[in-house]
Formats: structure tokens, C-alpha cells, sequence
């Protein structure tokens, strides 16, 4: 049996963070939820994180910030990195993408539902990349 991923949620809105929240304990995912960029690095150092999920716009370091170190890191630069966004400035979702996200999803059109079937989604696509690798 496939084990739920673990997921970094990264939204300083309130209302976000607990609607994943209870989303994933409903669903059994286990997963950390921060406020900020900054307090999403130490995450991602001591906790083996299967996707990340980040708004872009954050005080101080936003998503872009965020995405750029996890993907200049060897032990983190192949983890999904889905940015969940109200996308209001196309500038800063294409910086996004080329930064490294792995998708973007628009918040007032993706249901918490979506979200969820999108990081299962890229979770297993990434175990399918490493399982393929280690064979060589």
C-alpha cells in the first residue's frame, strides 16, 4: 500500500491553512503548516517532505524566494512544489514557474478537494521518477 505524501503547506492566510488542515486530518495526510517561507526552511530540513504547497505572496521571502531554495538544495530540489495562489499578477506566477514549480492552481477556482487530488497526483509521479532512477 502507497503511503499518504507528506505535505509543507505555505500560507500566511488564515483561512487557507485551515481549510487544508482539516482536509488532511480528515483524509489522513500527514502534514506541517507555516505561515511564511522562513519558517518553512527548517521544515524542510529536519522533516522528509514529499510536496510542498505555497502561496506566493508572503511577507518578506515570498513563493518565488521559497521555490528557489528548495530547488538550489540537493536534498530537497526534486520535491513537487505546487503554488496555490490567488495568481492575481501573471509576472509573479511566471517566475514561479520558472523558478521550478512543479504546477500552479488559482485558490478561487480549485476546490480543497483538487488540491488534494493534485498533490497525490504529483507525489506519485515523483516516487515513479525515483523508483525509475534507482534501478540505474
Amino acid at each position: 500500500m502507497v503511503r499518504n505524501p507528506t505535505v509543507l503547506f505555505v500560507d500566511p492566510e488564515k483561512m487557507a491553512r485551515t481549510m487544508f488542515d482539516f482536509r488532511a486530518a480528515v483524509l489522513g495526510i500527514p502534514h506541517f503548516i507555516v505561515t511564511s517561507a522562513e519558517a518553512a526552511v527548517p521544515i524542510l530540513e529536519e522533516q522528509k517532505i514529499d510536496v510542498v504547497v505555497t502561496d506566493l505572496i508572503m511577507p518578506q521571502h515570498d513563493g518565488v524566494d521559497l521555490i528557489r531554495c528548495i530547488r538550489e538544495t540537493d536534498y530537497t530540489k526534486n520535491i513537487p512544489i505546487i503554488v496555490f495562489t490567488v495568481g492575481g499578477n501573471p509576472q509573479k506566477v511566471a517566475e514561479a514557474i520558472s523558478a521550478g514549480a512543479t504546477e500552479v492552481l488559482k485558490k478561487q477556482i480549485t476546490p480543497m478537494d483538487k488540491l488534494v487530488e493534485r498533490i497525490y497526483a504529483v507525489a506519485s509521479a515523483a516516487r515513479a521518477r525515483e523508483e525509475m532512477v534507482s534501478r540505474f
